[in-house]
């Protein structure tokens, strides 16, 4: 039941605020232009393939997803933490690893998105009962 307020999400069908940006259900842009930049063959990066980039050269990965300035960043600031500590450049090339993954997957987090799957199941089940 929607309100003059409110509307349904074109995505998930929940309901949300008339000049919403943004789902806060499932967490998709409604405007287009305001969606992540996607892969040049109009593919959503592989996450799979962001994290290895980043194992490699950290923010390699982030380049790949289109994201130049965290990824010249990442690559800057791991070897910086590697020269001057051995665990903090260990951290920084996790972070860019793990952050490389989620910018692939939408900027989620893996466990965001199952929690977001398994909701979307619940409710698709319901909805055939």
């Amino acid at each position: 039941m929607t309100t003059s307020k409110t509307k349904a999400c074109p995505f998930c069908a929940e309901e949300i605020k008339v000049d919403a940006k943004k789902c806060k259900h499932c967490g998709e842009f409604l405007n287009p232009d305001m969606r992540p930049p996607q892969h040049a063959q109009g593919k959503t990066p592989n996450p799979g393939v962001a994290a290895v980039l980043s194992v490699f050269l950290p923010g390699l990965g982030h380049i790949y997803c289109g994201r130049f300035g965290i990824g010249f960043a990442f690559m800057f600031l791991t070897p910086f933490g590697y020269l001057f500590f051995i665990l903090p450049g260990l951290l920084i090339h996790i972070a860019a690893i793990y952050t490389a993954y989620t910018e692939a997957m939408g900027g989620e987090s893996p466990a965001a998105k199952g929690k977001s799957a398994h909701h979307h199941n619940q409710r698709t089940a319901k909805e055939h009962d």
